[in-house]
């Protein structure tokens, strides 16, 4: 079977499994969040520890590339 993309949940947290045959390859998490003005530094910051914060992400990366990206909106 090829690869393909399921897309189980929508914005504001998209998850994307990129699937080849029966496995999945690929995690992708895409968040869109609105964040106080001033504080982008500190919300780029936390996406990049999510990671290590993740248990989910910690329990599947041997075997599973997860990969996160976000929209920062300034209200």
């Amino acid at each position: 079977m090829g690869e393909h993309a399921v897309r189980p949940w929508s914005n504001p947290h998209e998850r994307v499994a990129v699937r080849r045959g029966s496995s999945f390859t690929t995690i992708r998490v895409h968040y869109t969040c609105k964040i106080p003005k001033g504080k982008r530094a500190e919300a780029e910051r936390a996406l990049g520890l999510h990671e290590k914060g993740c248990p989910a992400s910690q329990s599947v990366r041997r075997g599973i590339n997860v990969e996160y990206s976000a929209e920062f909106e300034e209200v």
